[in-house]
């Protein structure tokens, strides 16, 4: 079984202080069956968009204010119609501050602190709203050229895995970004979440 994601990214900014990104994706299901089979497989595709707002520098402070709906598209039909299956659409709202910005100003570091609300769009519209809460801070030291961070987070309230706190640690160098991240919590099966490890690279 294999599962394929393709996405285009697109990010502008409208006015002054308000940004805009869009997210185009492409997925698509696939489980096939070598040897001897009964039939030679399934395949599904559907699409989803993510649109988002971002609003920075509200009233001269170091404040940025964002919303988005992720996840947005059509039923994802493996069989018929009767059988689709909705896409995981979410609601998200949330806020960021950079601590040692204003009135605070430490050369060399940066700290940011965040929050995010989120909610299912399904049961925003059945009135059954159960959101869950996401904090983290990211603390970094500029060495030279280099950029060293230091995240931390913690989740409440998301019915798709225990709560509990991450920690992390990045590296940025010119258009190189390296990251790696490990959930402190534990899954149903008892067993410890993987180590994550990104990287990025910025045209």
């Amino acid at each position: 079984m294999r599962n394929h994601l393709g996405v285009a990214s697109l990010a502008t900014r409208v006015w002054d202080r308000l940004n805009l990104g869009v997210n185009f994706k492409i997925i698509q299901f696939r489980q096939s069956c070598r040897g001897q089979c009964l039939d030679a497989g399934v395949t599904a595709t559907t699409y989803a968009v993510d649109v988002g707002l971002q609003v920075t520098d509200l009233a001269g402070l170091p404040l940025r204010l964002g919303a988005m709906v992720a996840h947005a598209g059509p039923r994802f039909q493996v069989r018929n119609e009767e059988q689709a299956d909705p896409l995981p659409t979410r609601v998200r709202v949330s806020a960021g501050y950079e601590v040692l910005g204003r009135p605070v100003e430490i050369p060399g570091l940066e700290l940011h602190l965040t929050a995010e609300i989120e909610d299912r769009w399904r049961e925003l519209q059945r009135s059954s709203s159960s959101p869950a809460l996401y904090l983290g801070a990211e603390l970094g030291a500029a060495v030279e050229e280099a950029m060293l961070l230091v995240r931390a987070g913690y989740v409440r309230g998301n019915g798709e895995q225990l709560d509990g706190a991450a920690v992390g640690v990045g590296f940025r160098y010119d258009r190189f970004d390296l990251g790696v991240a490990k959930s402190l919590a534990t899954n149903i099966a008892a067993e410890t979440e993987p180590v994550h490890v990104t990287f990025g690279l910025i045209f």
